[in-house]
């Protein structure tokens, strides 16, 4: 038997197989009707067969602009509860970001004065107690009455800046550190 397979060429034997014919012949489904799919599938190891795949030629494949174009936005954002995400910010964090000098360098000081209606501060300001007090022969009092009109003036101006700044308001700065009361 030997000799005879020996004598025989099975290249040329297969290359007279009409491949395509034999497997008419053959019923797939039948045949695959025997195949063990589960058995088949335990023995793969995933892991090397993932090892396998060059995953940067597989991803080179992939067409963001189409998977993009087909993703709605509109129903995503539909679905963000707004509310959650900005409970879940801490305010203070971004707050200490910010930098408030590059802010305050954007305001338009000049247009912030010119919106000052000058009219309604001289208004509230009490010049009638300053003319009633020059007027009684009190200069002493009257230029009391000034400083503080002047200092009431100032501290108004003050805090509408730094509610244009955003910064909080501490009131007018103490005496120098050292300086003695009556000195």
């Amino acid at each position: 038997m030997n000799a005879l397979l020996d004598r025989v060429d099975l290249n040329a034997v297969l290359d007279r197989v009409d491949i395509n014919r034999l497997l008419d012949r053959v019923g797939m489904d039948h045949l695959l009707g025997r195949v063990d799919v589960e058995s088949l599938a335990a023995r793969l190891d995933l892991n090397q067969l993932l090892a396998g795949v060059d995953m940067n030629q597989l991803v080179s494949t992939v067409d963001i602009r189409a998977i993009v174009q087909r993703v709605d936005v509109n129903q995503i954002v539909q679905q963000v509860d707004v509310n959650q995400v900005v409970q879940q910010v801490d305010v203070d964090e971004v707050v200490r970001r910010v930098d408030v000098e590059a802010v305050v360098d954007r305001v338009d000081v000049n247009g912030v004065v010119d919106r000052i209606d000058f009219d309604a501060l001289v208004e509230q300001t009490d010049l009638g107690a300053v003319i009633a007090a020059s007027s009684s022969g009190m200069a002493s009092d009257a230029l009391d009455v000034v400083r503080s009109q002047t200092v009431g003036l100032d501290e108004f101006i003050a805090r509408w800046i730094a509610r244009l700044r955003r910064r909080p308001y501490a009131g007018p700065p103490g005496p120098p550190e050292g300086a003695k009361a009556g000195s």
